[in-house]
């Protein structure tokens, strides 16, 4: 196993961006240090044809001009803020409202336009790990508090574990998450519908028309019952008026049950892949791809179509001080924000 670090290309302002390879025994992974983007996840098949699982583009210009969340960190709040009001020990914060009349994914040039610096590269027989640091300083994108934040990609025989890390100098609220559209057939010609997907969640968050979140609901008897193993076709072709509200597809958190692991498995029937998650994070956003701009083009040209791929989004209550104030964690020096989520990945037998 082993790690490969090369030139990628040049920012507007003629920063070094590199990508990062990561070699293992049955795959390979590739990272930016911008924006900690997954660029991609070689995967092989049940057939041992191995392609690359996750949205990218062919050059970093396309990463640079995007607009979309494409395999990146994101933060320093992931999800949506109503109004774009952050609310710290009685003090007001006005963010950038980027979606609207709302703040979403950390607001203009967040972390996923930030370059990240490498700190660590460690290769032994059976891991790799990849640490990326960026120092956010204090009212950057209007958020209090310098952070120094860590992000560490680590792959063994089976699994990308992503462990991430923030210090703040001063009382403040952060959640970070990763923001990869998967596609396990590894063709984004197609879309996902034929996967199947089972999700650990006893309740999911309602949301209305701007997808601020609203309410907690039971996940019982609703379309969101992921529980048993079902094809991610049938929840969209649901009639539901929340489906709506998310673009004509999902756009939801999930409160995960505490003691299930993993929490999700996805499934590609064709292909015979799969992938788990498990999280320390209270919710997983379930995104299908909802909205794909006209002008988005992936690598090989292909110009995907509407739920080209899946979002897993391990974080925090989105919105959480108006959704649930009372699990709201204020971080600081001696409190940091600490999150770790293990993808792993396989073939069914």
């Amino acid at each position: 196993m082993k790690i490969i670090k090369k030139f990628y290309g040049l920012t507007t302002e003629r920063e070094k961006v590199y990508v990062y390879k990561m070699i293992g025994k049955n795959i390979e992974i590739e990272i930016l240090n911008y924006g900690g983007i997954i660029k991609s996840i070689l995967l092989p098949d049940k057939y041992g044809i191995r392609k690359n699982i996750v949205a990218s583009f062919d050059s970093f210009k396309e990463y640079e001009k995007t607009s979309m969340f494409i395999g990146c960190i994101t933060g320093r709040v992931a999800g949506r803020i109503k109004n774009g009001v952050l609310k710290i020990n009685d003090k007001i914060y006005q963010l950038d409202c980027n979606e609207g009349n709302n703040h979403l994914h950390g607001g203009y040039g967040s972390l996923n336009k930030k370059l990240w610096n490498d700190v660590a590269i460690r290769a032994s027989k059976d891991m790799l790990k990849l640490t990326l640091r960026y120092k956010s300083c204090h009212l950057e994108n209007k958020f209090p508090a310098e952070i120094d934040y860590y992000v560490s990609y680590i792959l063994r025989k089976d699994s990308l574990e992503i462990r991430y890390l923030g210090i703040p100098d001063r009382k403040t609220y952060t959640s970070l998450t990763n923001h990869t559209f998967f596609n396990l057939s590894g063709d984004f010609n197609k879309n996902i519908l034929d996967h199947k997907i089972c999700l650990m969640a006893d309740k999911y968050i309602q949301i209305n028309h701007e997808k601020i979140p609203t309410k907690i609901l039971d996940i019982q008897n609703s379309i969101f019952d992921l529980r048993k193993s079902c094809k991610i076709g049938k929840v969209l072709n649901s009639r539901e008026e929340q489906l709506k509200l998310g673009g004509n597809g999902v756009d939801h958190g999930f409160v995960l049950e505490k003691f299930h692991l993993p929490q999700s498995l996805v499934e590609d029937i064709e292909t015979g892949r799969y992938m788990t998650v498990k999280t320390d994070q209270p919710v997983i956003v379930f995104y299908t791809a909802n909205h794909v701009r006209e002008d988005l083009i992936l690598s090989k040209n292909i110009k995907p179509m509407k739920h080209f791929g899946f979002c897993l989004e391990t974080q925090d209550y989105p919105d959480i001080q108006n959704l649930k104030k009372e699990s709201m964690k204020i971080y600081d020096r001696n409190n940091p924000y600490i999150q770790k989520t293990i993808f792993k990945f396989g073939v069914i037998s």
